[in-house]
């Protein structure tokens, strides 16, 4: 999130058209991008000053490979404007449909009534193994797994990226997180390029999924968490020979 675009945006609305200010501001999906520690505070003095909640959505802070840790916004927060969300749905399993909230007692009491009110209770059995995974120690040895296994995958796909992509490609470097977000010469449509991809047996979000306007977009997210370290190879190589016909 610019700050500074958001702060101009924040002055063309009235206090009650708006309800918080939401963001993913570590490895955020798509980009895997990190949120700087100035942008952190800059946005929370916006909070303040115009007295927004922050809703921080922070799925993927503990999935860091590389750099040097930024402090979550909520750590930083002394006026209750921060609403903290985290999951175990990344560090535990995926079908793991479990998070927490930290957050002004009032609030949570409000939230509480509402998930109530959509589904009586979270999963009991869900909760007993995540809450046996936490006082056993087990959380911890999983995380460090999977960070070591999850960083060798990025630079598998960093590395395939380099060799074989198109030299007008880009991408993004991500610390940590699940996501690559790569930008391809401007008049290639990743929306159509989809449909090929999916041909040859490869698949990505195409960068219109995460845009207000579905217009066309020549930016696309991979995701290197989820593949075969071989398979990796394989599919930057399919999407090269693609794009290498586009040219």
């Amino acid at each position: 999130m610019i700050t500074d675009i958001l702060q101009k945006t924040l002055t063309t609305f009235k206090r009650h058209q708006l309800a918080f200010i939401y963001v993913v501001p570590t490895f955020q999906n798509p980009t895997g991008i990190t949120m700087s520690i100035e942008r952190r505070q800059m946005l929370l003095e916006l909070a303040t000053r115009y007295d927004l909640p922050i809703l921080e959505d922070d799925a993927y802070y503990d999935l860091r490979y590389s750099g040097t840790p930024v402090k979550s916004i909520k750590s930083m927060d002394r006026d209750s404007k921060v609403i903290y969300t985290q999951t175990f749905s990344k560090i535990l399993a995926p079908g793991f449909r479990l998070g927490y909230v930290i957050g002004d007692r009032e609030i949570i009491r409000k939230m509480t009534i509402a998930k109530q009110s959509i589904d009586v209770s979270t999963n009991v059995f869900v909760q007993y193994i995540a809450a046996e995974y936490i006082t056993s120690g087990l959380i911890d040895k999983q995380l460090e797994k999977i960070k070591v296994m999850y960083k060798r995958k990025r630079d598998i796909m960093i590395s395939a990226l380099t060799n074989h992509f198109p030299e007008k490609c880009s991408w993004t470097l991500p610390n940590g997180g699940m996501f690559i977000w790569v930008t391809l010469p401007s008049n290639i449509d990743t929306k159509q390029l989809f449909f090929e991809a999916i041909k040859q047996k490869v698949a990505f979000v195409h960068g219109a999924a995460f845009h207000v306007t579905q217009e066309k977009q020549s930016t696309m997210r991979l995701n290197f968490t989820n593949t075969d370290d071989d398979k990796i190879e394989i599919g930057i190589k399919r999407l090269s020979t693609i794009l290498n016909k586009k040219r």
